[in-house]
Parts: C-alpha cells; structure tokens; sequence
C-alpha cells in the first residue's frame, strides 16, 4: 500500500508505506499531506493500528482509442479495513497506461507519478503528459486481475482477446495471459497460431515463443512463422524446461540434419546447452547439430565446456577442423589447450607489464614530483608499478587500480615514509594539478592534520626545491 504515512503521534514516530522506513514527527493529522525524508515521495497520513490493508491487485482495462490504437489502463485495486475488521473500505486508481498500435504493435507507456520539484502529479513521460482524456464512451474490455471494481465486459472488435478472459482454459493459462496482458495481445495478434497452444493450455509454449524471432509474421502456420519444420514442433516435448527451446531450434536451423530425442534432450536441458553458448559456438564453427550434441553427450560434457575449448582453440590460432573440433579425448584436449592458453596469455601479460614499466620510468624521470624530507617525513614518487602493487597489499587500499590513471596521466600517486623507516609503508597520497585529493595510513584512514600540513609544505616547496632537503 504504497504513498502513505502510518504515523503514532504518541511515539512521534511514522511510517513510510512506499520505502518501509521509520522517521520521526512532531504531530500529524489524519490525511495530511507529508514528504518522507528518506524517499522523498509525498505521502498521505492515516494514523496506525486503525487501518490494515489487506488487499492490492491490479485490473486492467483496454479501450479503443481510434482506428488502429488500443490504450491499456492499468489500475491498482486496494482493499483496506478498519483493525476490527467491521469497516471495509475499498479505493481503485489508474497508474499506467500503455498506448498500443495494432498494426505496427508499437507501444508508448506512461506512469502516473509526482515530479521532482512540482505538485503535478500525473501522467509524466519525459515531464510531459499526454491522454488526459477519457475513452469511457468507446467499447472496453476488463481484464480483472482484482476484484474489487466491475465494468461493461465488452469484447474489442478486431482484437482477439477472448482467451485472456476465458473460462475453457485452465487457472494456470488465465493467469499467465492475464500477468501478461500487453505480450499477450501482442503475441495474439501477430501469432494467430497460438490460439491452438493456448486451447492446450501449453504455457510452456507461450513462454518460449516471447524468446522468439518471428521470422514471418501474421501466418496461421507455426512453422512458417517460425522457420521451425513441423516434424520438429510436432515432437516438441510434452513439457518444455528450457524457454530457449523454439531459439535454439531457430538458430540452428540451416545445420539440422536430423534431430532425434538424443539431440531434443540435450536442447531442452539448460545445463547442458544455453542459449548464449550455444550461439557462440556456431559462430566458431558450421557443424550439424546432431553431430556436436551426440559428441558432447559422449564426452559427459556441455555447450558452454565446448565453446571455452573452441574459443582457446581460436585465440591460439589453431586451426578449427575436424580433428581439432572433435578429438578422441575431449577432455585432454580441453585441459591441454587451457593450460597453454594460460601460459601464452601469462606470456602476453609479462609484455604489457614491461612496457607499462618502461613508460612509467619515463613518467617518473620527468615528474616534477621528486624526492624531499620534510619534518622527518620522506615523500617520493614508486620505484616503479610493481612498488605500488605491493603498497596496496600491504596498506590494503586499492592504489593498485591506480596505474592505468597514472600512467595516463591523469593523476599522481606518491608514498609517504618516516626517514627512520623508508621502507616501511606510510601514508599513500595521491595529488592532482598540485591538490592533495587522498592521503591515507594502512586501512584508508585519514591522515592526521600535522600529516596533511607536511604533505602540502611539500607540494609548496616541489616549484622551489631546497637542495639541503633532497633525499639521497
């Protein structure tokens, strides 16, 4: 019951519906008109324990608008009561609506909401309002997700929603299509088809086909619609598990040869083949699906273990064919290209780290940033990045993340050490256009002010160095 203040002035304390926290008053009225200073959302007052809600769903009613537009109007139903449950009161307001083309099935959705800085509360996409009139004169269809406000039960010429309020399909069917009521008309209008699978109460279906490209629209035959052989969508499983199923029979489409229950099984289990893999890998490699299922059921393993192997195999640049694509021993081969991919990206490290090391010398050699004691502390710039790997361990701070910044120049780090103990981390200082932005102990605590007053002298002093301060 979201948009009121439950407050007990005893307590001097309310409570935000909309949020779910607590926070202090001084004294509220009933219905008076409070923001809450965690949310910020404007809130109405009721006072607590006299009220429960108990109640909250949501109706939804489709208007026609004109020719070829349908407007969904989603209103929230709430159902509250009084603590002796002798009054019940009952409220229904309007906080969506979706504008819905039927022939292009574009749609434009507004929420009904306060915005920032005004009193306007109302429809507001991008601050701006729109279809402020009413459609109470057209025909209108209720989908009633609550119970609590009727309506002319109409049905919309032209627009087949019988099977969201049908009482031939099962609970579970209504349900769905009913939580779904902008994909479901949607789907009803460009799947004419799904009007059997609905008749079946093939949820399932109606579930795998959201995950679908239509690949031609508005035909009565699924397997045209869907590029998908009718053999194969007439053995579809009785229960899908995988909602991916009808996209991945799409995907490979062009590399079907033939799909026996082996290849189905492997399809509809998502463990062993998802959807994402699945398509990496036929961007690898042009196989027959059949072929690669059977291999990997062979070799106890799944789509994903299959494409690292291929994605190894591609980055060390060996070439893909059938030996290598399927080696009598999968796993060896697996485990053999993954430790030499390792090393070689190990290797390929090794040499980025070099060269970040020669360019932070050159950095260095250059900076402004040199050496100076001041007030028995040493300040200096890292030896070199390895230095500033192991200040961040051993201060457990995060300079490490640091270097690519550095190294671009666009900040500058530097340690502080005491003279009696120069290597031994200090304080981690990071300065920019000569400002102090950070300068830290180990844990990232702050620096005390005599620390933060040494650290800035020497920012003075860097522009005219004292030669007797130079360290060694």
């Amino acid at each position: 019951m979201n948009g009121y203040a439950l407050y007990n002035n005893k307590n001097h304390q309310a409570y935000c519906t909309t949020c779910q926290n607590k926070f202090n008053i001084k004294k509220l009225k009933r219905e008076e008109k409070i923001t809450c200073p965690f949310c910020r959302k404007h809130l109405q007052a009721l006072p607590i324990g006299h009220y429960s809600y108990y109640q909250e769903k949501y109706s939804c009613l489709i208007q026609k608008t004109k020719k070829n537009n349908l407007v969904l109007r989603y209103f929230l139903c709430i159902k509250t009561s009084s603590s002796s449950m002798s009054k019940e009161n009952s409220c229904i307001a309007e906080v969506k609506r979706v504008f819905f083309n039927i022939e292009t099935h574009e749609t434009e959705i507004y929420i009904k909401e306060t915005y920032k800085g005004s009193n306007y509360h109302g429809f507001i996409p991008k601050k701006y309002e729109k279809g402020t009139q009413n459609y109470w004169q057209q025909k209108d269809y209720w989908v009633q997700r609550g119970v609590l406000y009727t309506g002319n039960l109409k049905e919309i010429q032209e627009v087949p929603l019988k099977y969201i309020y049908n009482s031939k399909c099962t609970k579970n069917t209504i349900d769905f299509l009913q939580n779904n009521i902008q994909q479901s008309i949607k789907n009803l209008l460009q799947y004419p088809f799904i009007e059997t699978y609905i008749k079946e109460n093939r949820i399932d279906i109606l579930e795998a086909l959201g995950k679908c490209k239509l690949i031609v629209p508005e035909t009565n035959e699924p397997s045209k619609a869907l590029k998908i052989s009718r053999n194969l969508l007439k053995n579809l499983p009785k229960k899908i598990d995988d909602t991916y199923l009808l996209a991945k029979l799409q995907l490979i489409n062009n590399s079907i040869n033939a799909l026996g229950e082996t290849e189905i099984k492997y399809l509809n289990n998502y463990k062993l083949c998802n959807y994402e893999a699945l398509k990496n890998v036929y961007e690898i490699i042009n196989e027959k699906f059949d072929k690669v299922s059977r291999y990997l059921e062979k070799n106890d393993s799944t789509m994903s273990d299959y494409y690292d192997y291929l994605k190894n195999l591609k980055e060390l640049h060996i070439t893909i064919n059938k030996k290598s694509a399927f080696p009598d021993n999968f796993w060896k081969a697996h485990d053999e290209v993954v430790v030499e991919y390792a090393k070689e990206k190990a290797k390929l490290k090794d040499i980025q780290n070099k060269e970040k090391e020669i360019k932070y010398k050159e950095i260095k050699e250059k900076s402004i940033y040199q050496p100076l004691i001041i007030n028995d502390l040493l300040i200096r710039l890292p030896e070199s990045l390895e230095e500033i790997k192991i200040e961040g361990i051993l201060q457990n701070n995060c300079v490490n993340s640091y270097v690519n910044r550095i190294l671009d120049k666009q900040t500058n780090v530097l340690f502080g050490r005491k003279v009696s103990r120069p290597d031994i981390p200090y304080i981690t200082i990071e300065i920019k256009d000569n400002r102090v932005l950070q300068a830290r102990y180990k844990g990232n605590i702050n620096c005390t002010a005599e620390d933060t007053k040494t650290i800035e002298s020497y920012i003075a002093s860097i522009k005219t160095p004292d030669k007797k301060n130079q360290a060694a």
